[in-house]
C-alpha cells in the first residue's frame, strides 16, 4: 500500500456536507466560500483595473489600510466608542478569519504579569488539521 495514494486520504466533514448540498434541490452551495452564480461585472471590472494598475502584489497581512481605517470609523460611529484602526483584521477566508482569532493573546493585567491564552472551538472537526 502507497501512503501517499490520495484514495487512502480520509474524507474531510467538509467534502461530506459539500456532497449532500451538490445533490439537495434549493440548497445555495456556498460550502467553501464560492456561489454557484457567476462573479459580478463590477467585481471583474474592479480586478481588470487593479491588475492593470499594478496592484499585483500581496497587501499588508493585515488588510488594506485604508478598508480597515474605513471599518474602524465605521465601528465607531456604529457602537459610539473609538474603535482604531490597529484592532482590525481584514481576512481572504474564512479559515484565514479562524486561524487570526484563534492566534494566542496577550493579555495585560495591572495586578500581575501578562498572561497568554489561547481558546480553540472544540466542536471543529478541522481544528486538529488546521496546523498542518
Amino acid at each position: 500500500m502507497d501512503m501517499m495514494d490520495l484514495t487512502f486520504v480520509p474524507a474531510s466533514r467538509i467534502v461530506e456536507v459539500a456532497r449532500l448540498a451538490f445533490v439537495t434541490p434549493d440548497v445555495d452551495f456556498l460550502c467553501f466560500g464560492e456561489s454557484d452564480q457567476a462573479t459580478s461585472p463590477a467585481i471583474r471590472d474592479a480586478a481588470v483595473t487593479a491588475l492593470m494598475n499594478g496592484e499585483t502584489r500581496y497587501p499588508d497581512v493585515r488588510g488594506l489600510p485604508a478598508l480597515r481605517q474605513a471599518l474602524a470609523d465605521y465601528l465607531s460611529r456604529l457602537h459610539a466608542r473609538p474603535v482604531t484602526e490597529s484592532r482590525i483584521q481584514v481576512t481572504a477566508s474564512g479559515m484565514s478569519a479562524i486561524t487570526v482569532a484563534m492566534t494566542c493573546k496577550q493579555h495585560r493585567s495591572s495586578s500581575g504579569p501578562s498572561k497568554f491564552t489561547c481558546r480553540r472551538p472544540s466542536p471543529w472537526p478541522n481544528w486538529r488539521t488546521r496546523w498542518r
